[in-house]
């Protein structure tokens, strides 16, 4: 999209730039509080997740799952691309053994490959389970993310309605 508008606002005709730059403020703002939208849904949709993981396990930690930041930060060596980090985590219940990982990856992580730790699974779906603090940081997150997302665009559409 911003080629696009780049392109029009360098090449275009001043009518074309005209009507871009008139719809180009709402499609912003529309963009945004899809985003919002989004985000306030899956925070919600992970509480509902998590609020059916009641049964206390001891889960050891087997493996942690690691990938590339795209954002550069710097250490002692000199600057480098930073990691992301996701414990996969195995488990005893109801006579099978469960293995798994969330698949959300975070730069800091507590956990230690031979560890236990105390995690929660879903009785009903034991391979669905939270881990304890990890997911409230995250729909914290995505909570703020959606509110403030939500009512930047909402704020913006009364500003343009009441200017225009």
């Amino acid at each position: 999209f911003m080629i696009i508008w780049g392109y029009i606002m360098q090449f275009g005709d001043d009518g074309l730039q005209e009507r871009f730059m008139t719809v180009f403020p709402y499609f912003a703002l529309s963009a945004f509080l899809l985003t919002g939208i989004l985000s306030l849904a899956n925070s919600f949709v992970r509480n509902r997740r998590d609020q059916k993981c009641t049964q206390l396990i001891r889960a050891t930690c087997v493996e942690i799952k690691k990938r590339k930041s795209n954002v550069e930060t710097m250490d002692h060596t000199g600057r480098h691309r930073g990691h992301l980090y996701c414990p996969v985590f195995t488990y005893f219940y109801d006579g099978q053994v469960y293995e798994g990982c969330h698949n959300t990856y975070t730069r800091g992580c507590n956990a230690v490959v031979g560890n236990t730790y105390d995690i929660y699974i879903n009785p009903d779906k034991p391979k669905l389970f939270k881990e304890e603090g990890e997911t409230v940081r995250i729909k914290g997150m995505e909570l703020g993310v959606g509110i403030v997302f939500t009512f930047i665009s909402i704020l913006g559409y009364i500003v343009l309605i009441c200017v225009g």
